[in-house]
């Protein structure tokens, strides 16, 4: 059986949730499967170092919001390696849902990350635009599952929920160099932004 080429494409890889994501889908795909692509629209980051050496990898370098270079280069890139399928991470869906209507025509796949849901709106109407030829969105919260199925009108059946999930590497019995009783402690890893609602979570603890 062929391998089936995926391309995870991400706006940067600074350090935060949806850049970790898509570095840990495409480090963790299964490699008997499917062959892992990683593009960058914008430029690189800190995470750049942690993509595993087997991850083929593009850097689209794009300078505006709407870069035509830019997706013709993807477009190009789709084509010389059959790329099958676009998985797009949050604000990346404009240049994927652009080159996905070309050839080979990769099934495209949407990453919704927005962490600030519920303190900010977005304009359904434009989503729904980019999303008509998609086959599905994947939600890191169930209220951003919701939000697809009822404004963007997407099927139930192609729209999932997928918490993050934390990628675990090599087995490493030392232990870390952190305040508190071994055994004790709790780690909380997150953004400091009100949606993460650090204050109950500190209070809960007290």
């Amino acid at each position: 059986m062929s391998r089936i080429g995926i391309m995870h494409l991400v706006d940067s890889l600074d350090i935060g949730g949806t850049e970790r994501m898509a570095l840990n889908l495409a480090n963790g795909l299964p490699r008997d499967r499917y062959i892992p692509y990683l593009c960058t629209t914008r430029q690189d980051g800190p995470l750049a170092d942690l993509v595993r050496a087997d991850v083929v990898r593009l850097r689209l370098r794009r300078r505006y919001w709407f870069d035509l270079g830019a997706v013709r280069r993807l477009i190009a890139f789709n084509r010389l390696n059959n790329i099958r399928i676009i998985h797009a991470h949050s604000s990346s869906l404009l240049v994927a849902a652009a080159a996905s209507l070309f050839r080979p025509r990769p099934a495209l796949v949407w990453h919704d990350h927005f962490g600030r849901f519920g303190v900010e709106t977005r304009c359904a109407f434009v989503f729904r635009q980019l999303l008509k030829h998609a086959s599905g969105v994947i939600a890191v919260s169930e209220p951003l599952a919701e939000w697809a199925r009822r404004k963007l009108n997407v099927p139930a059946g192609h729209v999932w929920y997928i918490p993050n999930f934390v990628s675990i590497g090599e087995p490493d019995d030392s232990a870390p160099n952190l305040p508190g009783v071994l055994g004790e402690r709790i780690v909380c890893v997150a953004n400091l932004r009100p949606q993460k609602d650090h204050r109950h979570f500190f209070e809960l603890w007290r």
